[in-house]
């Protein structure tokens, strides 16, 4: 959709509804100055989809602490893995 600045200026919240669901292009003289896009949601993990909300909190709850000093990170993050 194309639109004048004068027209988005006189309702741009109409604008940024419709920006929800397709590009208004915004324009002076005939040209393009401004491209309104709406944002995507981000898509899920695979992982987190399949996980229900108390298994995402143990997970989250089970990383909380400490790593000694003789464990590496990726050691840790496995075993952790290998919990769930």
């Amino acid at each position: 959709m194309s639109v004048t600045s004068v027209e988005f200026q006189a309702d741009p919240g109409k604008y940024l509804r419709l920006s929800a669901t397709e590009d208004v292009e915004i324009t002076e003289d005939g040209k393009t100055v401004a491209k309104l896009t709406g944002v995507k949601p981000r898509e899920k993990y695979k992982w987190e989809s399949e996980m229900s909300r108390d298994e995402l909190m143990a997970m989250a709850e089970g990383l909380f602490g400490i790593i000694p000093a003789t464990r590496t990170y990726e050691e840790v993050m496995e075993e952790k893995l290998n919990e769930l």
